[in-house]
């Protein structure tokens, strides 16, 4: 980025826009420099180097990119989900539930303390393919500290198959509590019925 900044007399700071691409990696602490030069006029420069600072915004992402959970995931004893090759929207790998599941899980391994936000968004992709029936499905639940509630939910025979869904769901409220989670359950009957999961991310709003 670069561009010309004009400053009147005696004004010392000026606002630099600088865009950057937001993903679903969680990143260190990124710096870079903003470099003043050519100054016109009566104008100098004291110090002509800025030092800029880019902080990661994911309280939690994944898209299953690094090795079966990663540490971030744990499932329930009927261990239906897997790290699958099948589908996914980006890379090379998703989160699949396949066969027989009855409501089985796959949760955050950690916690989360959202007190501190106002508000945040969970967002990720999701896939039921054609095998679903009436009754079963693929859902996401939030868990306040004590209870876990249904957020939203594709349905067999109800919702569109064989196609991604982005998901956005606003958590706050009950929600922004020091120990929330989140996860993804699915009920189905058998071994041609799977679902995916991809893209996992939690922001704050």
């Amino acid at each position: 980025t670069s561009g010309t900044l004009s400053f009147e007399p005696g004004q010392t700071s000026k606002r630099v826009l600088v865009p950057v691409v937001d993903d679903i990696f969680f990143e260190r602490t990124e710096s870079f420099f903003v470099t003043l030069s050519n100054p016109t006029g009566d104008a100098n420069f004291v110090d002509a180097i800025g030092e800029c600072t880019i902080l990661d915004n994911d309280i939690f992402a994944d898209s299953f990119e690094n090795g079966e959970w990663d540490g971030k995931w744990v499932e329930d004893s009927q261990y239906g989900w897997f790290e699958s090759t099948q589908r996914k929207t980006d890379g090379n790998y998703s989160a699949e539930v396949d066969g027989r599941a009855t409501d089985a899980t796959l949760t955050t391994a950690s916690t989360f303390n959202l007190m501190s936000y106002g508000s945040a968004e969970l967002s990720f992709d999701w896939y039921i393919e054609s095998g679903l029936d009436s009754g079963e499905y693929l859902a996401a639940d939030l868990y306040d500290g004590s209870n876990w509630t249904e957020a939203a939910k594709l349905s067999g025979d109800v919702d569109p198959e064989n196609t991604w869904h982005s998901e956005a769901i606003v958590v706050d409220g009950a929600y922004l509590v020091s120990d929330f989670q989140f996860r993804f359950r699915a009920k189905m009957s058998g071994s041609n019925e799977d679902a995916n999961v991809d893209n996992v991310k939690l922001v704050p709003i």
